[in-house]
């Protein structure tokens, strides 16, 4: 069984080039992301997108939930940026911001959207000392991440593509909206695609050390 996203051109490099992205699933429905670049992209361009966005792209389409989401994401008319930082924010895991643009072959109106998923945040609040580091803000605003992360036995790529899988629901599912959204009818559908995103990734887990042992 091979799936190749035949329409997969939304994505964008660090350039703002539109990076093609194909997903292929084998005969025991493990998947794996592959990216096309732009005719003439720099070899450092395509090494960065790779370590940077496409990690967390390849882990989420882990989750039958995330690979939806990234389908979501390829098949939208917006522009898609993503980024994976290092920077440690004191409010927040993940963000997404969106800014109307007009095409300025076709004229058409479209969305320019960042995601972003907060690297050191992550690590900031699952490390050893994470007992101290819940009586923060964040912590605070994670706390029931965190236990669903601890209870799945999530490892370090699959947390950052859990909050990817958060944003990627704002960044997709929030824009289909045809009505706007009440603050918490946005934050509670990112949530719970995030909770079944970790706990399908649990699910696999759990699997793979029956098969292991």
């Amino acid at each position: 069984i091979k799936y190749t996203d035949p329409d997969g051109r939304q994505i964008v490099d660090a350039n703002g080039n539109i990076v093609k992205v194909l997903i292929n699933e084998d005969d025991e429905g493990n998947r794996t992301a592959s990216f096309e670049f732009a005719e003439g992209t720099k070899n450092n361009v395509i090494r960065k997108f790779n370590r940077n966005a496409g990690k967390p792209i390849n882990t989420l389409i882990g989750s039958d939930t995330g690979n939806d989401l990234v389908k979501d994401a390829i098949a939208s008319e917006d522009h898609i940026h993503i980024t994976l930082s290092s920077e440690v924010r004191t409010d927040r895991l993940g963000a997404t911001t969106k800014q109307d643009v007009i095409d300025g072959k076709t004229r058409e109106k479209r969305q320019d959207i960042q995601v972003t998923v907060y690297q050191g945040s992550i690590d900031a609040v699952t490390r050893p000392t994470d007992e101290a580091t819940k009586a923060t803000e964040i912590g605070k605003l994670t706390i029931k991440t965190l236990d669903l992360w601890k209870d799945n036995k999530l490892n370090k790529d699959q947390k950052a593509a859990s909050v990817f899988g958060h944003e990627l629901h704002h960044a997709t599912k929030d824009a289909a909206m045809k009505r706007k959204l009440t603050r918490q009818e946005h934050l509670q559908g990112a949530y719970n695609s995030e909770e079944i995103i970790i706990k399908e990734f649990g699910a696999k887990n759990k699997s793979n050390k029956k098969g292991n042992g």
